[in-house]
């Protein structure tokens, strides 16, 4: 292998080998019951390690139209969920449990950080397929939402949160396409483009991590 292969390998393979392999063995080990506990406490530890990682090229690459798109994301989307906990208003009665971690307002730190994310591979597919600006948007919003229908079901069972009556009402899954087509046009808007396509495989590989404890833990 000559040093330009090395490098594509060590810059495109590698980081989706990493990832893939990581996010195998964290099924497996919330499908097991012998192995549940352990990895519910790693679970704010885990999103944030990973979510740095996925970042980790637009930092190489000094992306700072992108890295600085994130902290008002983060913001707007943590303040969100701080009036959704407080009121209701947002997205309906809920709370969070004990699994997400660390909490300011009641809300988990990490919370706005996977909202980031979830965006960004939402967004980044949706380029992949369409062109003009308001279709990417809504794709991504489209994809955001089917992301949370998938999530819903097992972040009850895991504690991660819980709805009051323990049912996940319509206005949740409004909130989430209108906040996520916010931020989606938000980043088409100020024109942020990133080449990096790990986002788009974070948010497939969570959502197939979703899918599967949906039919092994939930069902």
């Amino acid at each position: 292998m000559d040093r330009q292969s090395a490098e594509r390998f060590l810059r495109t393979t590698m980081p989706l080998v990493v990832l893939y392999g990581m996010y195998a063995v964290g099924t497996a080990s919330h499908v097991l019951d012998a192995t549940r506990g352990l990895m519910l406490s790693m679970t704010p530890w885990v999103l944030l390690a990973l979510g740095l990682f996925v970042m980790h090229p637009d930092a190489l690459d000094r992306n700072r139209r992108l890295l600085v798109w994130v902290v008002p994301l983060y913001a707007a989307t943590f303040a969100a969920e701080a009036v959704g906990v407080a009121t209701g208003a947002v997205f309906g009665d809920y709370s969070y449990g004990p699994t997400l971690g660390l909490k300011a307002l009641d809300v988990p730190l990490v919370i706005g950080f996977n909202w980031v994310l979830v965006v960004l591979g939402a967004t980044v597919i949706a380029r992949m397929y369409l062109r003009p600006w308001w279709q990417v948007v809504l794709a991504a919003a489209a994809l955001t939402t089917a992301f949370d229908v998938a999530m819903e079901p097992v972040a009850m069972a895991l504690d991660y949160w819980d709805w009051a009556g323990g049912h996940v009402p319509l206005q949740n899954y409004v909130a989430w396409f209108a906040i996520s087509a916010l931020a989606a046009a938000s980043l088409e808007g100020l024109d942020v483009r990133t080449d990096n396509r790990l986002y788009a495989h974070y948010f497939a590989v969570q959502l197939v991590f979703f899918l599967v404890l949906n039919a092994a833990v939930v069902w």
